[in-house]
């Protein structure tokens, strides 16, 4: 397939008609042509000593597939077997780039086995971009030279298959801080050729998020400063979208993102279920009313205000509760302030989900 993006329709069948369900593969994936190929694979290739294709001959309306050595008889084959189907590339790299935890961005580069999908953002300024390449080993070294020159940032390269590499363009490899992974590493495909993120992001990746994590923080603490002593009552949240927030100690004051603050699923690339429940805290006020149905249920409850907890109490190195729970009202309550961005429920009534 990265060799070229046009094969006859038996041809495609062989290849994926074992992994998919080969009709929605053809459907979603194959552009049929008007034309039809010059030649077939042999199924005796790897028997036959002569190990050549069969040539497609036209009599007419009528196609044969004949072998040039005579050593078996000519056979009639349907003409939409042997039609050309061209591949669509455009699309099978857009469901890569929205599937991977990007920002999409779909776009040929100057090697037309080379694309660009988009770029990996890991929080506080720091960026990757991804790329997606079908050259062979040999022609990695160049490759990897051409997209440096393209991004003086270190990049995210992507292969169809691991492949192996040259021992001295593995070391170019790790001088250009390029990271190298397989599309299997990120994505499962199954028989509907529908495509899912992998449960577990690549250690290379999670060690890169690690790095950056600390990187944001230090980054924060620098434009941010958070003041000795400062006790949460200090402390003034107010959302400003769905993404990011503002936040008042005394004087100081940022914005800051859902990245900034370490609520970010590294799976997905989206706001995680602390900055979520961070957001439905701040839709009522500060105030979160815990249903009791059950043990397991309050259990579930209770480790979900401990999550949010230790990632606010990180963040603004408080030791003190952030929220607490009171007895009496049955309600857990902030003890800082909280609001929702001004277009929400909370300050339209009418916009709320019966």
């Amino acid at each position: 397939m990265a060799n070229s993006e046009t094969h006859y329709a038996i041809g495609w069948r062989k290849r994926f008609s074992a992994c998919v369900d080969f009709e929605i593969f053809k459907a979603r994936f194959l552009i049929p042509t008007k034309e039809v190929t010059h030649w077939i694979y042999c199924d005796k290739i790897k028997t036959c000593e002569y190990n050549c294709p069969l040539e497609i001959v036209q009599d007419g309306a009528t196609y044969y597939a004949v072998c040039v050595e005579g050593k078996i008889p000519a056979c009639k084959i349907d003409r939409e077997d042997i039609r050309l189907e061209r591949f669509n590339y455009g699309l099978f790299h857009q469901l890569i780039a929205e599937t991977l935890p990007i920002d999409p961005a779909v776009e040929r580069t100057g090697n037309p086995l080379t694309w660009l999908l988009g770029t990996f953002r890991f929080g506080g300024g720091i960026k990757r971009r991804v790329f997606l390449t079908y050259v062979q080993p040999g022609d990695c070294a160049s490759e990897i030279l051409r997209l440096s020159l393209l991004d003086p940032l270190p990049v995210i390269i992507l292969l169809p298959y691991d492949m192996p590499i040259q021992y001295d363009h593995v070391q170019l490899l790790r001088t250009a801080q390029v990271i190298r992974l397989t599309i299997g590493e990120f994505i499962q495909i199954d028989r509907f050729c529908r495509m899912e993120l992998r449960p577990r992001l690549p250690s290379a990746l999670q060690e890169l998020i690690a790095s950056a994590a600390e990187q944001n923080d230090s980054d924060i603490s620098a434009r941010f400063e958070i003041p000795a002593g400062v006790g949460w009552a200090a402390i003034s949240l107010h959302f400003l979208d769905r993404h990011t927030l503002s936040c008042r100690i005394g004087t100081s004051a940022a914005t800051l993102s859902f990245r900034e603050l370490g609520m970010v699923n590294h799976r997905t690339g989206d706001p995680d279920a602390n900055w979520l429940l961070l957001l439905a805290l701040a839709e009522n006020n500060g105030i979160w009313k815990v249903e009791w149905a059950s043990p397991a249920r309050a259990e579930r409850e209770q480790q979900r205000k401990r999550r949010l907890s230790k990632v606010l109490r990180q963040f603004f190195r408080i030791t003190a509760e952030p929220i607490v729970f009171d007895r009496e009202k049955g309600i857990y309550c902030c003890q800082f302030k909280l609001a929702p961005e001004s277009h929400s429920t909370t300050y339209h009534p009418r916009k709320k989900i019966r």
